[in-house]
Order: structure tokens, then C-alpha cells, then sequence
């Protein structure tokens, strides 16, 4: 389960507001950070795991997204400025925090933009929570082998052009 989230406003990394979102996971709390900037249909932007992985590898399309929408993006626990704890980093973490976090911060659907490995994680939450997600988009999607349509139903095979 997750606490309420209370944003803060500080100096951030894109331009827009840095918050916090307390996180409750295995009865521990975690701090994760997330920026907001821009005003209109809400976009959340999931930057991709990797060393350098943080929010800030999505400024450039934060910004141009910002002009006409209300666009969020996410430090993945363990990552950029959110909280690093000694847990075991695993897909059901991940799954978790990103639903959690989605239910807990957005009230209508949204529109969301992985990248990288970030792009399967969003993809089950699409489809654990179709209702959530208005347009999936997936940027140089990654995880085992090519991404294979063929042979999927149409939705699936429409939905990552």
C-alpha cells in the first residue's frame, strides 16, 4: 500500500516542481521523487533503468510535452534522487510502485511514455489497469529479444506502432 502523497516544492531538474511520494512497501517507507511541470492532459514520463538512470534524461521531451501538457516524471526507487534502499530491486517492486504511484498521484487517465526497460513495466500496468491509461507510447522498448507483434491480436500489434 502507499501513504498520501505531499509535494514540496524545491529546486528541480527539469524546471518544473520536485515532490516526494512516500511509499509504502513491505511495511517500510521509502521516499521516491517525481517533478511536475507544464499545465493540460496529464503525461507521465518513465525514464529507462540503467547506471545514470534519472528524471533529468527526460528533460528535453518534458519540456517540449510542457507546452501543452501537465507532464510528470518519475525517479524510479534506487534511482536519480529517490531513495536508494538496501531491498531487493526486483520486477514485483517496480510493478508495485509504479501502480501504486499512478493511483496515488493521478486522478484521471493519463498518457504514458517509457523508456528502455521501463516500457514492459508500463505495458502491465496497462494492461492490469486499462481504465488508468488513455495512450501508451514505448521509446526504444527493451527487454528479451525484438519486441514480436506478429501473431498477437490486433490491439497489441496497433498499439506499439
Amino acid at each position: 500500500m502507499t501513504t498520501a502523497t505531499n509535494p514540496t516544492q524545491i529546486n528541480s531538474g527539469i524546471g518544473g516542481t520536485k515532490n516526494f511520494y512516500n511509499w509504502n512497501w513491505q511495511d517500510k517507507h521509502y521516499q521516491v521523487v517525481y517533478e511536475t511541470i507544464g499545465a493540460g492532459n496529464p503525461v507521465l514520463l518513465l525514464p529507462a533503468f540503467s547506471t545514470v538512470s534519472s528524471r533529468t534524461e527526460m528533460k528535453g521531451i518534458a519540456n517540449l510535452l510542457a507546452t501543452n501538457y501537465q507532464v510528470t516524471v518519475l525517479d524510479w526507487l534506487g534511482f536519480g534522487e529517490s531513495q536508494c534502499p538496501p531491498v531487493d530491486y526486483n520486477p514485483v517492486l517496480f510493478q508495485q510502485l509504479l501502480a501504486d504511484f499512478v493511483n496515488s498521484v493521478f486522478n484521471n487517465s493519463i498518457i504514458v511514455i517509457a523508456a528502455g526497460h521501463a516500457s514492459g513495466y508500463a505495458l502491465k500496468f496497462a494492461q492490469d489497469n486499462p481504465d488508468s491509461i488513455s495512450k501508451l507510447i514505448l521509446v526504444a522498448p527493451t527487454w528479451k529479444g525484438p519486441l514480436r507483434v506478429m501473431g498477437l491480436p490486433d490491439g497489441v500489434r496497433n498499439g506499439v506502432k
